[in-house]
């Protein structure tokens, strides 16, 4: 039930705007998305759900030692883009992308200002967005779907779970689609 319950709570869109982030936050993060996962578009309702997370300190689990908590991370990460690139959202795709290398590359960053990240804490504040947009990505029943994969999200809702009992390359089990049915 709890697996049930949480991913159909994740193919509802989420309220935008949060007291932690605003507007432009979400259409930076949605720019970001764009850049790392360039078939989603700018897609805002993947933004906030990676905002989301990122308020609700749901996260991975872990941080780089160099960086704030994730929500002072992220603050910082989108003040420092936005001051670095003269506003991240407004440029050309090609120009988001040089950016992006020159973060990943760590030459990106305002040092000496507490409002803001060095560029070595860009670097892994970059990774860490990347990680994170991916992670969310996934975890979404539509990109599960979109992929095939149907592993822990089957289930069942029984005292007998389906999982697998055949292991064999082109041998599905009963109770999966067809995988001309899945688009494979």
């Amino acid at each position: 039930r709890a697996t049930s319950a949480a991913m159909l709570d994740r193919i509802y869109p989420m309220p935008v705007g949060t007291a932690l982030w605003d507007d432009a936050d979400h259409a930076t993060v949605a720019a970001l998305v764009a850049r790392i996962l360039p078939d989603c578009g700018a897609d805002r309702a993947l933004a906030g759900r990676i905002l989301d997370s990122v308020a609700q300190g749901v996260g991975d689990g872990w941080r780089f030692a160099e960086l704030p908590d994730d929500r002072a991370a992220w603050s910082r990460g989108l003040a420092t883009l936005d001051t670095a690139t003269g506003g991240f959202v407004a440029l050309a795709d090609p120009d988001q992308d040089g950016w992006l290398d020159r973060i990943a590359g760590g030459t990106v960053g305002i040092e000496e200002d507490a409002t803001r990240l060095s560029p070595v804490q860009m670097r892994l504040w970059f990774e860490d967005v990347r990680a994170e947009t991916v992670r969310i990505w996934m975890a979404q029943p539509s990109t599960m779907a979109a992929i095939g994969y149907d592993g822990f999200a089957v289930g069942g809702d029984g005292p007998r779970k389906q999982g697998y009992t055949r292991t064999g390359a082109d041998d599905p089990e009963a109770w999966q689609r067809p995988s001309q049915e899945r688009g494979a």
